[in-house]
């Protein structure tokens, strides 16, 4: 399930560089914790305020010390509910597991960076 403006997201973000600032190519990893609001009105959903974490990364490139280009993927599941599903063993036994339901939200963004 993929999430659509409806469902606003609230993430505070902190990325990790892996290089100097003053190199020309520099990739990181973004991570971030905060909520979604999900809109009572989808189907077997309720409405209410869920925690929210994202994952990403990306890379900044500068072409001179005041202009870049920055591109970024960053993927935010939201746990929604548990279900309880069948799972059976190759010996045959079954068992009834609590399975995480999350809604999953993507993001590529990409852009110009001006450093004053």
């Amino acid at each position: 399930v993929f999430a659509h403006s409806r469902n606003p997201l609230y993430l505070g973000n902190m990325l990790v560089y892996f290089s100097d600032r003053d190199v020309k190519t520099r990739p990181y990893f973004l991570v971030g914790f905060g909520a979604t609001n999900v809109d009572p009105a989808q189907e077997g959903v309720d409405g209410a305020t869920k925690f929210s974490f994202g994952l990403g990364a990306g890379v900044k490139v500068n072409f001179s010390p005041r202009l870049g280009a920055r591109a970024q993927f960053r993927w935010t599941p939201t746990y929604v509910s548990t279900s309880n599903e069948l799972f059976c063993d190759a010996f045959g036994f079954c068992y009834v597991i609590g399975v995480a339901d999350y809604l999953n939200q993507g993001e590529v963004t990409g852009g110009i960076t001006f450093r004053f």
